[in-house]
């Protein structure tokens, strides 16, 4: 199961990182001045991924599959 990491970088500020299934970062958050704040993202962030669709801005390559909506499946 993946994991969201609340920690401090460099400079103080609050990040979370999601972390997959090894272990390996997916993504990183942006920088958020209080705790508070940084969890409220976390639980945006979460709830929102569960449900969206990916949007492909680049060109289109012959690898990748066209879905009924418009919007492309990466594969």
């Amino acid at each position: 199961m993946g994991v969201f990491e609340l920690y401090r970088d460099a400079h103080g500020k609050f990040r979370f990182r999601i972390l997959d299934d090894d272990g390996d970062i997916v993504a990183i958050s942006e920088a958020h001045d209080d705790k508070a704040s940084a969890i409220e993202a976390t639980r945006t962030t979460r709830d929102s991924a569960a449900t969206s669709r990916v949007v492909d801005r680049c060109r289109a390559q012959p690898e990748d599959l066209t879905v009924g909506d418009g919007g492309y499946f990466l594969g």
